[in-house]
């Protein structure tokens, strides 16, 4: 009996070996591992804003009679309100009458004081009444000067009536409406320039010794992932919450003015891993490992740990090297020494790119 039971189980085992040797190679797809420099990275928030953002307010107090549309696109000294000027244009009327009328007095004073001066050396004018008509004069010319001054004042409130746009930009929102009375310094509407778009972050204070002016951080928004330029970094942390702001250069992306954007930051220095693409990971409970490909053709299963993520690569650590072949797809089902098919050819793997089943 003992000897019946002992030859049914080397028959399974006979078969169960003749069954893997006869089953067809697995269709797989792969990857080449990487030695390459990665840092640790830190996920942060951050929001897409304009350089040129401002509310543009009322210079001047008076009646608001006309006011640019949201959503219309301005140019640099395009009018984007008016204010009522119908009081300035009649102060600006009697300044013009009030200087006629001081020229001609400083004509008038200008030819009376040229006729003493001639009586006076021909019949010795009394000397006060040649000084009393000279300083009538002078002061006839400082009216004159003054009324100057009154006029341009005017003309300067004038120009005021016409609220400009100080960059090019789009009209987002209206904080008044016409036929409402506004006061200096009143907000009237809020223009936003959408080319010059920046991305802002706060930072903890500990990443400034990883990052410099220049360097290329990963941006993501929504299912959009876009690298961009470190333009500026204020080393400077709020005391509160020991953060420091960052602003990034936006290169042609579409992203909104407000947009709520992830921002990866390094948060280590530099290091020398071996990294493979995140589809190659497989995980079973606890355990993560890689499927390698050997040259004859079969797959060998390394146990990893992982370590620093960075964009569509993540390192592992484990019996893998640099320029071995690893499934990315089609490992899910694959068997220790289980025979593949390699589906793909990668340049940088030229022992895989001869393994064709």
């Amino acid at each position: 009996m003992r000897f019946v039971k002992w030859f049914i189980s080397v028959g399974l085992v006979c078969l169960s070996s003749s069954a893997v040797a006869e089953t067809p190679p697995a269709s797989v797809w792969v990857a080449t591992s990487v030695s390459q420099q990665m840092q640790a990275q830190l996920w942060l928030p951050g929001t897409v804003a304009s350089r040129h953002d401002a509310e543009i307010a009322a210079e001047i107090s008076g009646r608001l009679t006309w006011i640019a549309e949201v959503g219309t696109q301005v140019a640099a000294g395009d009018v984007l309100a008016r204010i009522d000027d119908s009081y300035l244009a009649l102060e600006l009327a009697a300044a013009e009458s009030a200087i006629v009328r001081l020229q001609a007095q400083l004509t008038f004073l200008d030819k009376k004081l040229e006729r003493f001066t001639e009586v006076a050396r021909s019949q010795g004018t009394s000397q006060n009444e040649l000084d009393e008509l000279t300083s009538s004069r002078d002061m006839a010319v400082q009216e004159l000067v003054e009324a100057n001054i009154s006029r341009e004042q005017i003309k300067h409130r004038l120009a005021r009536t016409q609220v400009k746009a100080p960059y090019d930009g789009l009209v987002v929102s209206r904080v008044q409406q016409p036929g409402e009375y506004t006061e200096i310094g009143e907000d009237l509407l809020r223009l936003v320039q959408i080319s010059t778009r920046e991305v802002r972050i706060q930072a903890p204070l500990s990443v400034a010794a990883y990052l410099k002016v220049g360097d290329q951080v990963e941006v993501s928004y929504l299912n959009q992932s876009a690298m961009f330029a470190v333009r500026t970094l204020i080393p400077v942390g709020d005391q509160r919450s020991r953060t420091m702001e960052l602003r990034l250069q936006m290169n042609d992306t579409d992203w909104p003015v407000g947009a709520a954007v992830k921002v990866a930051l390094p948060n280590s220095q530099p290091m020398q891993v071996i990294a493979v693409p995140r589809d190659a990971l497989v995980l079973r409970g606890k355990q993560r490992y890689v499927f390698s490909i050997d040259e004859e053709g079969a797959a060998s299963r390394i146990e990893v740990s992982t370590g620093i993520a960075q964009g569509d690569l993540i390192q592992v650590v484990g019996e893998l090297s640099a320029g071995q072949a690893v499934v990315v797809r089609g490992a899910e089902r694959l068997q220790p020494g289980q025979k593949v098919k390699v589906e793909n050819r990668l340049a940088q793997a030229e022992k895989v790119a001869n393994i064709e089943g």
